[in-house]
């Protein structure tokens, strides 16, 4: 799999998908950039999917179809590799706690529903999953709940941009929707 030789259209038609909603295209293009993948996960579905069916042999969306029938519109675009894809249907809060993973991640997207303390139970059991080196990323830090994870990861004050794994921001316009990529270090954050 070669992903630098990538559709040049393929941020902008993933963007545009759900686009009331969409990941950062700074983002979604930062992520294909560190492909190719071998195993991906990912909380929520959307544009992201559609990137990620590109950069991952194998990708697992944890979803709800959701009155927009967003699992369903994926299915039926031609740009999202459906071959890549597993769709694993329901809350995150039911579904990721018994999922058996077939391997290490090479990337974690953590997407999915906001309420606190979601993005944090999702961090609970997809960190532990990613390989050392892998990659962890985080997607509308302007919420609270995702702020507070984020928050965990990197405490208050000034940020370390030397820090190991730092790899910035990702922004959006307008400036609702903040994106993070960090690679994981070989121990967990410890508070």
């Amino acid at each position: 799999m070669h992903v630098s030789g990538h559709d040049p259209d393929l941020i902008a038609r993933a963007s545009s998908f759900h686009p009331w909603d969409a990941m950062a295209p700074a983002a979604l293009a930062g992520i294909l950039r560190r492909g190719p993948f071998r195993y991906s996960a990912e909380t929520g579905c959307g544009g992201s999917t559609i990137v990620l069916s590109h950069a991952s042999e194998r990708h697992v969306a944890f979803a709800i179809e959701g009155e927009n029938r967003t699992i369903t519109g994926l299915r039926n675009r031609g740009d999202l590799r459906d071959g890549n894809v597993i769709f694993v249907e329901g809350e995150t809060r039911d579904t990721l706690p018994g999922y058996r993973f077939e391997g290490d991640l090479d990337l974690a997207l953590l997407d999915g529903p906001h309420a606190y303390p979601l993005p944090q139970l999702e961090f609970a059991y997809l960190f532990s999953r990613i390989r050392v080196g892998g990659w962890l990323v985080l997607d509308d830090l302007q919420i609270p709940s995702v702020h507070e994870l984020f928050q965990f990861l990197f405490p208050p004050g000034p940020i370390d941009r030397t820090r190991p794994g730092w790899l910035g921001y990702a922004g959006h316009q307008p400036a609702h929707h903040l994106a993070l990529l960090l690679a994981r270090p070989a121990t967990p954050p410890a508070r």
